[in-house]
């Protein structure tokens, strides 16, 4: 929450979009060189686990990120198995 100057705290708004279904983060995640896995597994995977959750495991596999050190987005690196995940 953000403060005002009259002492009342104003809700921050976060950008609307749809959310991505299953299918389309799994072809997503393939696109971006995770191997081992095919997209319908990939997507029964993320349908019983979720995606942030999976994210958690295979944050490591990221690449880094050149705008920030500590930060790693997609693509994986190179060779990343969901079996490692």
């Amino acid at each position: 929450m953000a403060n005002s100057h009259d002492g009342n705290a104003q809700v921050l708004s976060y950008p609307q979009h749809p959310p991505k279904d299953f299918s389309d983060l799994a072809v997503t995640l393939i696109k971006n060189g995770l191997g081992g896995v095919d997209a319908g597994t990939l997507e029964r995977h993320l349908e019983q686990v979720g995606y942030f959750r999976l994210k958690g495991y295979w944050y490591p596999f990221l690449g880094p990120s050149s705008s920030c050190d500590h930060k790693h987005v997609l693509p994986f690196r190179e060779g990343t198995q969901f079996q490692q995940i």
